[in-house]
């Protein structure tokens, strides 16, 4: 998602800025103070961003049209509140494309793995397989677990691992969590050791987070060691009444 968040504020940052001068295309533009140089650098930096995160198919024509046309509100021919909307989508479209390896590996490999005596596959399409089931209590939503855990991309490199290390203890709130694990540890009772393969859209997603990439599905060896009971968080009455439409 950082490549989201950086395209959408580079590009609005850009826009914005554009909009306060005329548009001038001269390629041997004069440097001759700060205000100069700054407006250099900010093309710079668009430009070298967009190509860098493969988001640089923009079309040039509209793109000046909707900078020409930032001047006039009337003349616009995408509503205002659907601006930042169309932007983020299209960002969204060009990282799908950038990552649709990734998207084709993880598909290919559930649909082989599913195959495997031993695997299970749930309603969600998250795959897990047990390797010795314990006795203890069996955690729910919102509760919190402690764990040991190592976690491995598709290539078998490591990403993540509490191997080494103390065990771990997280929330099962979804939001916090990757869903693929809140549902994976309410399937099993402590002692368990067991395995999940976890489709990217039940990962993380368009999001990449340290070495994972976006679209990327995940396998993990999880020993689940603990549970605590938990209480799912209270809604806020304003935002109640929002969803109640008061």
């Amino acid at each position: 998602m950082k490549s989201l968040v950086k395209f959408t504020t580079i590009t609005t940052v850009a826009i914005s800025l554009l909009a306060c001068n005329g548009l001038k295309k001269d390629k041997d533009a004069k440097l001759t103070n700060l205000r100069d140089s700054a407006s250099y650098c900010l093309g710079l930096s668009v430009a070298t961003n967009l190509a860098q995160d493969k988001l640089d198919s923009l079309n040039l024509d509209a793109f000046i049209a909707g900078y020409l046309d930032a001047k006039d509100p009337e003349s616009y021919k995408i509503a205002v509140a659907e601006i930042s909307n169309t932007i983020q989508n299209f960002a969204m479209q060009e990282i799908k494309i950038k990552y649709s390896a990734n998207i084709e590996a993880g598909k290919k490999f559930l649909e082989e793995n599913k195959k495997r005596a031993g695997v299970t596959t749930t309603a969600s399409g998250l795959q897990y397989e047990v390797i010795s089931m314990g006795t203890g209590a069996k955690p729910q939503m919102y509760d919190s677990v402690t764990v040991n855990y190592h976690g491995t991309k598709l290539d078998g490199s490591v990403f993540d691992s509490s191997k080494g290390a103390n065990p771990v203890t997280l929330s099962l709130t979804p939001g916090k969590l990757i869903q693929g694990w809140v549902e994976g540890m309410t399937l099993f009772p402590v002692g368990s050791k067991f395995k999940l393969y976890i489709p990217e859209n039940l990962a993380y997603g368009v999001n990449a987070r340290g070495a994972i990439q976006p679209y990327e599905t995940l396998i993990f060896e999880v020993e689940l060691l603990a549970t605590k009971k938990g209480e799912a968080p209270k809604m806020d009455m304003n935002a109640m009444q929002q969803m109640m439409g008061q």
